[in-house]
């Protein structure tokens, strides 16, 4: 027997928005673990939910939809902190380098 379910469009972004915000939280407990277990979490929860979305009914795909969504939104703040984390700011490279030419001209007396 097929039953057709509306839901308000309102309704249906609230729950998204609050299922993507429950794992870009469980993403931010995680900051100070390494960059590699962010990334798999996040695509493990990336990967559930687009497997998840043809087996639920109509009423819990907002649900996928928002999980999916934070997932995504994990997967580039895991990427983006491991950038970082590994690039060095060209004005400390500049810095490091001035201190060891002024000490290099120090050494040979000029």
């Amino acid at each position: 027997m097929l039953s057709l379910v509306v839901q308000r469009r309102g309704q249906i972004r609230a729950i998204r928005m609050v299922a993507a915000l429950i794992v870009i939280l469980l993403a931010w407990c995680m900051r100070k673990s390494p960059v590699l277990w962010k990334l798999t979490v996040s695509i493990g929860l990336l990967l559930l939910a687009l497997g998840l979305t043809p087996l639920l009914s109509n009423a819990w795909q907002s649900v996928v939809d928002g999980v999916a969504l934070g997932a995504l939104v994990s997967v580039a703040m895991a990427l983006v902190c491991g950038c970082l984390k590994c690039c060095v700011c060209p004005l400390t490279w500049f810095q490091n380098w001035t201190v060891s030419k002024a000490a290099e001209w120090r050494a040979a007396g000029r």
